[in-house]
């Protein structure tokens, strides 16, 4: 069934491709070129080849990598949405300078940029970054529930 009103609003990978794409493009606008970007998917700069943002290219399965671990881990529910909208703001932030990077990779023909499997390359670096998330999940809810032991321990033995 198809609904008109729902690919218009809801639509969740149009509307994070352009998130992305968007952004890349203030950011290379930012530091001086001028670019083009003709469709919510694709940026370019100047005359040069640029780059095309498919499906693939946002990030999902990492994005859902983190979010399956802070959901399976301990903590309250507002904890684990702060460390989730940390994680999911890293990726992205991290696929922004991907892509900001090829568009000028491509237009001055860096060939060790340009000849790198870019997908596998992003994963790898978006996974560096999870596991360091993963760290600073791990060290703040282990320091929290010392703190929490701490404070029964306390009460059990009549010190305030």
């Amino acid at each position: 069934m198809y609904s008109p009103y729902f690919e218009s609003h809801f639509n969740i990978i149009t509307s994070l491709t352009r998130l992305l794409t968007t952004s890349a493009n203030y950011v290379l606008e930012g530091v001086g070129f001028e670019t083009i970007q003709k469709d919510y998917h694709s940026i370019k700069i100047g005359y040069s080849k640029g780059i095309t943002v498919n499906p693939s290219c946002l990030g999902w399965a990492v994005m859902s990598f983190w979010v399956a671990f802070v959901s399976a881990n301990k903590g309250s529910l507002s904890y684990k949405l702060k460390w989730v909208l940390f994680g999911l703001t890293s990726v992205i932030l991290l696929n922004i300078i991907r892509i900001a990077l090829i568009a000028v990779a491509n237009h001055a023909n860096w060939r060790t940029i340009t000849s790198l499997d870019h997908h596998q390359t992003f994963n790898v670096a978006s996974y560096v970054c999870i596991a360091i998330l993963i760290g600073g999940y791990v060290n703040v809810q282990k320091k929290y529930e010392r703190i929490h032991r701490a404070g029964e321990v306390s009460e059990i033995i009549g010190i305030r």
